[in-house]
C-alpha cells in the first residue's frame, strides 16, 4: 500500500462478493491520564491501554477487525465507508480529509481482513 496516503483496498471473488479488505489505518497518539490511546479519524476507531502506545496500536487493530468483519458479514461495508466519507471505486478508496495538524503526529498502521 501506498505509505502516503490512507487507502482501503477491496478483494473480489468469482461472484463479486468481497471476500478480503485491506486498509492502511491512520493512528494519531493521544497521551491520556490514566493511559494512552491512538485513534484513527476516518474509519472512527480507536485502540486504548494503561500499558503503551504499542498496546493501544493492538487494541485498535482489533477493533479495525470487528468494524471490517460486522460489516463483510453483514453486506454494509460500502455503506459505512460511504457514511464516513470515504470515496473509491473498483475496489480502492481513498479516506476524507485528516487535518495536517493530526497527520503531523500519525502512525500508519496495515489491518487486514478475510470473509
Amino acid at each position: 500500500m501506498d505509505t502516503n496516503k490512507h487507502i482501503l483496498q477491496l478483494e473480489f471473488g468469482p461472484d463479486g462478493a468481497i471476500t478480503g479488505v485491506a486498509v492502511q489505518a491512520v493512528l494519531v497518539p493521544v497521551k491520556k491520564k490514566n493511559g494512552y490511546a491512538v485513534i484513527d479519524p476516518s474509519l472512527k476507531t480507536f485502540g486504548y491501554s494503561k500499558i503503551s502506545f504499542e498496546e493501544a496500536i493492538k487494541e485498535h487493530a482489533k477493533d479495525v477487525d470487528v468494524f471490517l468483519s460486522v460489516h463483510l458479514e453483514r453486506g454494509t461495508l460500502l455503506t459505512a465507508l460511504s457514511a464516513l466519507g470515504w470515496k473509491g471505486e473498483n475496489g480502492q478508496f481513498e479516506a476524507p480529509h485528516i487535518p495536517s495538524y493530526l497527520l503531523q503526529k500519525a502512525q500508519y498502521q496495515n489491518v487486514t481482513v478475510n470473509s
